[in-house]
């Protein structure tokens, strides 16, 4: 486990005007109106999270390259699994990085516990079917690795724990 380093990194909300424009209706005509400023607030969050996890996963690919990290892929995808970041370690090695992006809320709720049982089985099953693919990319000596980036996003900053090996 590598200490924990700050980042800054500035953003922009994607989507901040749609519930802004909403919200500053206040004239209903009907039910499926509130239903529909609802479901725009909805929707607004959700896009909001799934940017988060695109924009976590942009700077960690960022983090990567200048710790000497040479990216191969990004979001492999099989049925069984999905591979976030697939590089070539500064060793030389095969690593495979799994991106947990959060916004900070406190409580001691952090990225890492986003990383389940069920959700390591299956990195390391995405994994290894990638490994047992691409064998000329493996050194018999040094094999490959999975790692772990948590990233916490403090307002326009992202606090960085490596973990490798997990």
């Amino acid at each position: 486990c590598l200490p924990v380093n700050i980042f800054k990194y500035e953003t922009k909300p994607a989507f901040a005007g749609l519930v802004s424009n909403l919200s500053e209706s206040n004239s209903w005509k009907s039910n499926s109106d509130r239903f529909i400023h609802r479901l725009g607030e909805n929707y607004n969050e959700c896009m909001k999270s799934a940017d988060l996890g695109r924009e976590g996963e942009n700077f960690a690919t960022r983090y990567l390259e200048k710790r000497g990290y040479k990216i191969l892929e990004r979001n492999w995808r099989r049925p069984f699994g999905e591979l976030d970041i697939i590089a070539w370690g500064p060793e030389k090695t095969l690593v495979f990085v799994e991106v947990k992006t959060m916004r900070y809320f406190g409580g001691g709720i952090i990225p890492e516990n986003q990383m389940t049982g069920e959700k390591m089985r299956k990195f390391k099953k995405a994994a290894s079917a990638y490994a047992s693919s691409h064998s000329e990319l493996i050194d018999e000596k040094k094999g490959w690795r999975c790692d772990c980036l948590a990233l916490l996003k403090e307002g326009s900053e992202f606090r960085v724990t490596q973990y490798e090996n997990v």
